[in-house]
């Protein structure tokens, strides 16, 4: 599938870069779709400079790079005007051939997002750091009958017990991000809470508004090492959200299919991402191998595995000519069209999120 392809079928692509280099890329990327390179005719591409998603007043300090681009995959749901989003990185590759319709429906099932159920035990001290900075309980989950059960959705985050969540790329509820977002405004108050978290991630100090038990509990750096996808699925869970919001990819196609009340189907459903390489001994990436699988979206090739970039560009260059085929690149000049281009700035468009009794919803504004 070409990017284009999956550009076109999403509402817009947010890219969010720091500050300084906003204008940069957004002309490089101008002369991108100007180019007969893409096939993006349509494509909505928006360069944010991350310091517009920040609280209007919220501090500054010299933060983790690391840990602002965690956050960020959180404050983008003030941007999103779609139900849910999908999070990426630049170290995705976007493998799966099925054509961007059939993509969305491996990643929107349902519809609700699909999730890599990645047990809590891998990343331990993340869903504890998370559950300390949301001020939770043992039990992340807010039904009373089910605070022991250490279930799904239940459980002690730094136990390693309760349904888990893998890594980018993931598909966030827009309303749950919100609410992510809500919990801990609640928390730390609504210009500081984005400081404070940042602040703790890099001094691995205690939040100034952190509960004093919950404070003298993380002794160690680590406990403050908190996750954007560790806060978001605690955070749901609490609110009783999570099983409304998303489905495991895991899930046979049959299950879902049953649980829609449609007819039953053979195969799983795609996979969020495969064929990865997430370390040094998994290099070199095979490339040919995870586009040819068609059973899953996406192949990480995570930068700190040290893959040498330009290799790791012409093999994927070299798997995209085969699949378009020779004709593709005359193609591509005639339907590439010059695409939508914008650098956003100024506050992010109003909004509320509330949840009731028929679920949760979020209203956009228009300030």
């Amino acid at each position: 599938m070409h990017a284009g392809g999956l550009l076109q079928a999403l509402e817009a692509l947010y890219i969010i870069t720091p500050d300084a280099h906003a204008s940069p890329l957004a002309a490089q990327l101008q002369r991108w779709l100007n180019s007969d390179a893409p096939d993006c005719g349509g494509c909505n591409i928006v360069v944010v400079p991350e310091g517009t998603l920040l609280p209007p007043g919220s501090p500054r300090g010299q933060w983790s790079g690391y840990a602002v681009q965690m956050l960020m995959k959180l404050l983008a749901a003030q941007l999103v005007p779609t139900d849910f989003y999908l999070t990426l990185d630049a170290d995705v590759v976007l493998t799966f051939g099925g054509g961007a319709s059939a993509a969305l429906d491996a990643l929107l099932p349902l519809p609700r997002g699909a999730y890599a159920n990645e047990p809590r035990a891998v990343h331990a001290a993340w869903w504890a750091a998370s559950q300390r900075v949301l001020q939770l309980p043992s039990s992340s989950s807010s039904n009373d009958n089910d605070s022991d059960r250490g279930g799904e959705g239940g459980g002690d985050a730094g136990s390693g017990t309760g349904g888990g969540f893998g890594v980018t790329p993931a598909v966030l509820s827009t309303p749950g991000a919100l609410l992510t977002l809500g919990r801990l405004k609640a928390q730390y108050g609504e210009q500081t809470y984005a400081a404070a978290l940042l602040d703790a991630w890099t001094t691995g100090t205690a939040p100034a508004a952190a509960t004093t038990a919950a404070a003298a509990a993380a002794a160690a750096a680590a406990a403050w090492l908190w996750s954007e996808y560790t806060l978001y699925r605690l955070a749901l869970d609490h609110f009783g959200l999570f099983e409304a919001l998303h489905v495991d990819t895991s899930m046979a196609a049959a299950e879902v299919a049953a649980a829609a009340a449609a007819a039953a189907a053979a195969a799983a459903l795609p996979r969020l991402s495969a064929h990865d390489a997430w370390f040094p001994e998994d290099l070199p990436w095979d490339a040919a191998a995870a586009f040819a699988d068609a059973g899953h979206v996406f192949s990480v090739v995570q930068s700190t595995a040290g893959g040498d970039v330009a290799a790791l560009w012409r093999a994927v260059r070299q798997q995209l000519d085969r699949r378009r085929g020779g004709a593709a690149g005359a193609a591509r000049g005639a339907e590439g069209g010059s695409g939508g281009l914008k650098v956003g700035g100024g506050a992010a468009p109003a909004m509320s999120c509330s949840v009731g009794g028929g679920g949760s919803t979020c209203e956009f504004g228009s300030d």
